[in-house]
């Protein structure tokens, strides 16, 4: 009977290894770029953070918008990252007809820099969340591609605990020598113990990412895991739905000039969206601001009731729940370590995948 269930469980993890296993090396490897994009990103663009500062004066923000819309035409959004080091460039990210751009400009000439590690950064972010099949501009791919990712990630579940069972005999016999590669070994004896060792010491660190990334692959998980919380996630059309192009008039530019006070520089978000303006400090105090029918800024609140949580948790909607699950499945919960871990994990993962295959070959031609 226990021949029998072996047979089984070793003939599953097979299969799902064939199945699945393109895909998660696909996930696992984009992973690890999408962890430390920011910081990649940041080394790649060190040449472009940085300007000369002049003895003149900043251009305004509206002079600045002005710019962008002589090179681009038109854009629908803009935000503009004001740094208070006067030796740092202005960041701003516009969305045009085709795309969301990431721009590098020269607060006091104007001279625009684009950023392509955006482009390259989303690509990979879309890899590891649908193996960038939402660039074909198909819904019905984009949603194939998730669902895709989703029954791979539960394959990886199944691979790791069919694994375990597996090597549990060995496990039983000692934990030291389970755990530990002997390289006097050669061939089969010698790739076994690497795919089983790797195998049980990633496991705990691949159980975490796979079972928190389904938290946003089906949403009957992501609705159980909020209401653990306390709280209930809003309906929302299963469509995919795209941030709405809506050019923006440069007529109204003028405003944002209103509500930027460069007498007292800081750090300072401005962001411009059809009628809405907003500004934000580095101490996080945020101010909306929309243009009154007598032609005149008015400023607003644009505070969001929330139900109160009985549980007087720090989980106050389900987007902080969302934030609390990424960080574990990213491994930033347990700090710089825990990313590293993770990252390490998922290089492993493909070591541990050669040496499966490896095993198989050397299995079928014994």
């Amino acid at each position: 009977m226990l021949f029998r269930r072996n047979k089984f469980v070793f003939n599953l993890h097979l299969l799902l290894s064939f199945l699945a296993t393109l895909p998660l090396l696909i996930i696992t490897l984009s992973a690890v770029f999408v962890q430390y994009q920011n910081e990649i990103i940041g080394v790649v663009n060190s040449s472009n953070l940085k300007v000369e500062p002049l003895d003149e004066k900043r251009l305004k923000p509206s002079e600045i918008l002005e710019n962008i819309i002589k090179k681009y035409e038109k854009i629908g959004f803009a935000s503009m990252q004001i740094s208070s080091l006067k030796d740092d460039a202005l960041i701003a990210r516009i969305q045009t007809t085709n795309s969301l751009q990431t721009l590098f400009i020269n607060p006091y000439t104007g001279d625009i820099k684009e950023d392509k590690t955006r482009q390259v950064a989303q690509f990979m972010l879309m890899l590891h969340r649908n193996l960038a099949l939402s660039f074909m501009q198909n819904d019905t791919a984009r949603i194939a591609g998730k669902h895709i990712v989703a029954i791979s990630t539960v394959s990886l579940v199944l691979l790791i605990l069919s694994g375990i069972w597996l090597y549990m005999p060995l496990l039983r016999r000692g934990i030291k020598n389970a755990m530990s590669i002997s390289f006097k070994s050669r061939g089969y004896a010698f790739l076994y113990k690497i795919h089983g060792v790797l195998g049980v010491w990633c496991a705990l660190f691949l159980l975490i990412m796979a079972l928190t990334g389904l938290y946003w692959s089906y949403g009957f998980i992501k609705n159980g895991v909020n209401k653990a919380f306390g709280l209930q996630t809003a309906s929302m059309s299963h469509k995919h739905h795209k941030r709405a192009f809506n050019p923006l008039d440069s007529e109204k530019f003028k405003y944002i000039d209103e509500i930027y006070d460069d007498s007292n520089l800081r750090d300072t978000t401005l962001v411009v969206q059809g009628g809405i303006y907003s500004v934000r400090h580095d101490k996080g105090d945020e101010r909306f601001f929309k243009v009154a029918k007598n032609g005149k800024l008015m400023e607003f609140s644009s505070e969001i009731k929330v139900e109160p949580n009985k549980n007087d948790s720090k989980f106050k909607t389900p987007r902080d729940v969302s934030r609390f699950v990424l960080s574990i499945h990213q491994g930033d919960v347990f700090g710089e370590v825990g990313r590293a871990i993770f990252s390490l994990v998922c290089i492993l993962f493909c070591i541990l995948t050669i040496s499966g295959f490896m095993l198989t070959f050397k299995r079928i031609n014994r």
